[in-house]
């Protein structure tokens, strides 16, 4: 048994296992593709709503956003901060929930690799489905609609960065939602969890409220410091 269990637990047979769940991932969510054209058109309206109201607020006081962004700077950051939403987004807290409630978490636990990895291999298969078909057509999309002025970086330093600070985004969220998700372990249900986090995330990430006009500048500093900054 002890030899079984750490050739199933080999590095090569966990990174096949892996992929196998992560082209389950992918092709199940393939399989409701029509869903996801209508995400599109929700993170249209989600950019748009943010937009408009963040400019609409800053228009009653000129001077205020001058300093930190104009119009056009505006409309890019929700542009790009809501498509690359639409890539790292996961729903692995919920599920992980339904498992517990279900007892389907025990049979998850009996199979060939450990339950974390499972579904991090989900997730990037899920990543993987959701970049290519939602956050590419949303970022199309938006160009066309509000011709966010900063769409390609300035020099490949900047793109390169970013593509870095998108892969940490995605394996930040996928930790949060897991840990979130292993509450249910100890309290069966965490729908209360699941809001307080959703809204901690959309807030404290920057996602609503670019986080460069949070004031005081002290909570400012310690807001950056948090996990959810880098997501």
């Amino acid at each position: 048994m002890p030899a079984l269990t750490a050739e199933l637990h080999a590095p090569g047979r966990l990174w096949a296992i892996g992929a196998g769940f992560a082209r389950g991932a992918f092709l199940h969510m393939l399989a409701y593709r029509v869903r996801y054209l209508v995400g599109v058109a929700n993170y249209l309206l989600y950019v748009s709503v943010n937009y408009y109201i963040t400019r609409t607020v800053f228009e009653t006081n000129p001077g205020a956003l001058a300093p930190i962004m104009d119009d056009g700077e505006l409309v890019t950051y929700f542009a790009v901060g809501w498509a690359a939403r639409a890539a790292y987004f996961n729903n692995i807290d919920s599920k992980l929930a339904e498992q517990v409630s279900s007892g389907q978490l025990a049979m998850e636990l009996i199979r060939p690799a450990p339950l974390p990895w499972m579904r991090y291999s989900e997730t990037l298969g899920e990543t993987a489905f959701r970049f290519l078909f939602m956050s590419v057509p949303t970022m199309i999309l938006l160009w066309l609609v509000y011709h966010p002025k900063l769409l390609l970086p300035a020099t490949w330093v900047h793109g390169l960065a970013f593509i870095i600070a998108f892969v940490l985004a995605v394996h930040i969220y996928f930790a949060i939602n897991f840990l979130t998700g292993l509450i249910a372990v100890f309290t069966l249900k965490i729908q209360g969890f699941l809001w307080a986090k959703f809204l901690i995330v959309q807030l404290l990430s920057g996602l609503l409220v670019p986080l460069s006009f949070i004031r005081p500048g002290w909570l400012r500093d310690i807001v950056e410091m948090s996990p959810f900054a880098f997501v």
